[in-house]
């Protein structure tokens, strides 16, 4: 009962998504992406979803993403990017769930373009500008 009360009048926390930040659309057209830049941090990249881990994880070192910001939205809907369980709003699990340091699962089941994308919203939830992350 208590699990459907909190799908009829959803938490804050849960209301709170990604799509409110506007950000402009990346589109990726380019070889897949080698090395990305944090705020001076380099890290290197063989697979677009580690751009989300590595933004998570970044966020997490920085006091920023904590459990108790957890679920964390990121469109209208039933998906989440960040978790503590690896399932969606539903019960749905990940497509692709990868543990984060703190021991919070994110959703990486998605294209190059829509890793940037989502890491650049990330950023913007916990008040990080986004420009401070770069693609190479």
């Amino acid at each position: 009962m208590k699990e459907r009360v909190k799908e009829i009048i959803p938490s804050p926390s849960e209301d709170e998504t990604l799509y409110e930040t506007p950000i402009e659309s990346i589109s990726w057209g380019r070889e897949n992406p080698r090395k990305m830049k944090l705020k001076g941090e380099v890290f290197e990249v063989q697979n677009s979803y580690e751009i989300l881990v590595n933004t998570a994880n970044w966020l997490i070192k920085n006091g920023k993403l904590k459990p108790s910001d957890c679920p964390v939205g990121i469109v209208r809907g039933k998906r989440y990017l960040i978790n503590k369980e690896p399932k969606h709003k539903y019960g749905d699990d990940f497509r692709a769930p990868k543990r984060l340091s703190n021991g919070l699962w994110i959703e990486t089941h998605y294209n190059t373009a829509s890793c940037i994308n989502y890491a650049k919203r990330l950023l913007e939830r916990f008040g990080v500008p986004s420009d401070i992350l770069a693609i190479e």
